[in-house]
């Protein structure tokens, strides 16, 4: 790995057969690296450099699972998530390998369970690209809604209808805002009234206020940031009510979620007030 990032950084271009080769050898491999900083930074540069190269390799999106957790910041992880937008196949192997299936007993799994379950709880979390939204950010109406469909029906297969649809939701929540700038885009909308599913909305609500992300602000601020949010949503839950009713719904309990947060940054704003 080292060599290659060396012949890399000297403008030398290694083949793609041989970069290959170095990442089989490290999945092969029983023990972690000794240095997983600077191992990190050499798997990175490699990856990127088959994005470059061959971004649409079909073993690319698989280097970038495996090695996930072990480069910077998740990144490049363009190929995988291009691949799961693309099918939802390897989306609910993802899903089934996290979540029992409804009535499954409990059970120890084994040590390459785990590490998929474990990688495969990071890539969804991380997962921030909408089925069907190309590089010029409009969406494939027809291929969300049919990537929808295709996700639904194999999680229903496994047993997991219901989190499966959560997890759907969280997917969705992605989505860019639409033509009128109002969130989610209209693709997406259709989808949430014509399916009319509560757990895909419960995920479409927790994915959006999870993507907001820790936040800061003085002592004695309060709740002023959530306020702000809460207006936000309210004003395009009114703007969409009457064509997509169901998703101001959504947007409507989102801006709930934040009016509750500001009380309570409130309260706590007041009570630091009180202990100065």
């Amino acid at each position: 790995m080292a060599l290659l990032s060396i012949m890399l950084h000297e403008h030398q271009e290694p083949e793609i057969s041989l970069v290959k080769e170095v990442f089989d050898a490290l999945r092969r491999g029983t023990e972690p690296p000794q240095d997983t900083t600077m191992s990190g930074y050499y798997v990175g540069k490699l990856l990127e450099y088959m994005e470059q190269r061959v971004p649409d390799d079909d073993e690319l999106p698989g280097y970038e699972f495996m090695f996930f957790e072990l480069v910077h910041d998740h990144e490049p992880s363009g190929a995988l998530y291009r691949a799961l937008s693309k099918d939802p196949t390897d989306f609910v192997n993802m899903v089934n390998a996290i979540f029992r299936a409804e009535g499954e007993p409990k059970r120890t799994p084994t040590p390459q369970e785990q590490a998929f379950a474990h990688l495969s709880f990071s890539v969804l979390r991380k997962w921030r690209t909408l089925p069907g939204l190309a590089d010029d950010g409009s969406i494939d109406a027809d291929h969300l809604t049919e990537w929808v469909r295709a996700a639904r029906l194999a999680l229903a297969d496994s047993g997991r209808a219901s989190i499966g649809d959560e997890q759907i939701g969280q997917v969705l929540a992605s989505s860019p805002v639409g033509s009128d700038g109002v969130w989610p885009a209209e693709a997406v909308r259709e989808v949430i009234e014509n399916v009319g599913n509560a757990r895909i909305d419960t995920g479409l609500h927790i994915g959006k206020t999870n993507q907001r992300g820790v936040t800061s602000r003085g002592v004695f601020d309060g709740g002023d940031q959530e306020r702000v949010l809460e207006q936000q949503y309210r004003e395009m839950a009114s703007k969409i009510a009457t064509r997509w009713p169901r998703t101001a719904r959504i947007l409507r309990g989102i801006a709930d979620s934040y009016q509750h947060e500001a009380r309570r940054n409130d309260a706590e704003a007041e009570r630091m007030g009180d202990d100065g």
